[in-house]
């Protein structure tokens, strides 16, 4: 009976380690899985929205043409794409959240650029500014959160996340 008693000790040990860290484990699925599949879309939208603003800008109709017929439907692709992830566990969900949260203060800023073009109000594109900077700041504090889960949880990736900008 001594015996049995360890063996089934042992058996729950090496069980337990052989599963790993739930947290850990979805993480790595969250970020080596879910986020790489759609993380290229993500680089697509930025590179689509930088094309048209900045030094790249050239006048407003065509700015307004291109967020309406390119930019923001790639972007909303991505962000039905983003919110069918479904992290398990909590911790993962609220980083998850913050990701979410972040990319539709960014898209919103886009339709709001786009209203400011159409009523040409300039009151209307400083909101715009001031919400792709709070989409920013909420993607940096998602990077932060996220590199500190990944250094507790010691999971490797292979994908690379760009601040939108």
């Amino acid at each position: 009976m001594k015996n049995n008693v360890l063996g089934l000790l042992f058996f729950s040990i090496v069980l337990l380690s052989a599963c790993g860290d739930p947290v850990g484990e979805d993480l790595d699925h969250y970020i080596n899985e879910e986020l790489a599949s759609i993380i290229d879309l993500e680089e697509g939208v930025i590179m689509e929205y930088e094309s048209v603003v900045g030094s790249n800008y050239t006048n407003d109709k065509d700015l307004y043409i291109h967020l309406e017929e390119v930019v923001l439907p790639m972007y909303l692709d991505f962000i039905e794409q983003l919110e069918a992830i479904n992290p398990e566990t909590s911790e993962i969900r609220e980083l998850h959240e913050i990701y979410i949260s972040a990319v539709n203060t960014q898209y919103n800023a886009m339709v709001k650029l786009l209203g400011a073009i159409d009523y040409q109000d300039h009151g209307m594109v400083s909101q715009s500014n001031q919400m792709l900077s709070e989409g920013r700041a909420k993607i940096r504090e998602f990077h932060n959160e996220m590199d500190g889960l990944i250094e507790e949880y010691n999971v490797e990736f292979d994908i690379e996340m760009n601040d939108f900008e």
